[in-house]
């Protein structure tokens, strides 16, 4: 799942639970079950590692990163200032996983961060696993829907 789509259910967390620490944690949860959705992006990293798809992947990724950041502040703009906090939270819940794995992609430190991206990545593939019979949706069908979603999550939140 696409960075921007996740921070936009965490800031929507943070609407509806107005607690930081809350929306925090149900951010943090809510990455788990939203990446259970097939989303077309199960071999989209395959082969980064050895460098034939390198430039790819940090193309999507810097893309990405560049509309979270876009949507983060669109949503925070627009948003009552009382439920800044509990959004931010929210939102960062929201995309830790993702962050967590990033560092142990690069560093491979640790067994806590090895365990929990193994976790993560088992996560991922869950539902195409057990329902798509290990076949993900194809992946210009999960970018629409991810783009769909996004945008209809940043109208919720920045209209009501």
């Amino acid at each position: 799942m696409f960075v921007t789509t996740h921070a936009a259910i965490g800031a929507l967390v943070g609407v509806v639970v107005p607690s930081p620490t809350a929306a925090f944690s149900l951010g943090f949860l809510s990455h788990f079950l939203v990446d259970r959705i097939p989303h077309g992006d199960e071999h989209m990293l395959d082969g980064y590692k050895s460098g034939d798809k390198i430039k790819r992947a940090v193309a999507y990724v810097s893309i990405d990163a560049v509309i979270a950041m876009y949507v983060t502040l669109l949503i925070l703009s627009n948003a009552p200032p009382h439920l800044h906090a509990a959004m931010k939270w929210g939102l960062i819940g929201s995309i830790l996983p993702d962050l967590l794995v990033g560092v142990y992609e690069v560093t491979k430190i640790g067994p806590f961060f090895r365990r929990f991206t193994a976790y993560h990545h088992k996560n991922h593939h869950h539902w195409i696993g057990k329902y798509r019979k290990g076949k993900d949706i194809p992946f210009k069908w999960g970018v629409a829907y991810q783009v769909v979603a996004a945008l209809v999550l940043v109208k919720i939140a920045v209209i009501g």
